[in-house]
């Protein structure tokens, strides 16, 4: 192993999973809301007062949001709770060729033009493989911040800066 490269373990939460997908989500929950807001109050418009309209459209909507996070909530426990890689321990190594991520089962490598982007929010770091497929690497899996640091100019060097979104 050379002086710079970057190992870290780590066993992935439930709630950093929900978090993770969450942010993956969001643009497409404000887009449903809005449009669950818009087609609710093109509805009613015709047949009842403004005001009226406009109050029975949030509540549909406010409904709806409901709804919308409790099955995704749902959906993201069935899917934590039966994929055994997503909750076993991880070993990370973070290395100029790449990412190595090695579990009880099973070794994969990621080489850095493999990654399609990368984003860091408060808690973890989501590496994206494909649309759908990223690696969720939680912030508290590093010892010490200048793991971190490090970590952070690794993925400025090998991801081209349009797909890379660092919280500095």
């Amino acid at each position: 192993m050379e002086n710079n490269d970057i190992n870290f373990i780590g066993k992935l939460t439930f709630k950093e999973y929900r978090q993770a997908r969450s942010h993956k989500m969001r643009m497409i929950d404000w887009i449903a809301t809005l449009l669950i807001l818009i087609l609710g109050f093109l509805i009613y418009a015709k047949n009842t007062p403004l005001i009226a309209s406009v109050i029975i459209s949030l509540f549909y909507t406010l409904v709806f949001v409901v709804l919308l996070q409790m099955m995704l909530w749902i959906i993201y426990r069935i899917q934590f709770k039966t994929d055994p890689i997503l909750r076993n321990e991880r070993c990370f190594s973070v290395q100029k060729d790449g990412l190595h991520v090695s579990t009880k089962n099973s070794e994969v490598f990621y080489g850095w033009d493999g990654l399609r982007s990368a984003c860091d929010y408060k808690n973890i770091y989501l590496l994206y493989v494909s649309a759908l497929r990223m690696i969720m690497i939680p912030k508290r899996f590093f010892d010490k911040e200048e793991e971190i640091e490090a970590f952070e100019c690794l993925l400025s060097a090998h991801i081209s800066s349009e797909k890379i979104k660092l919280n500095k």
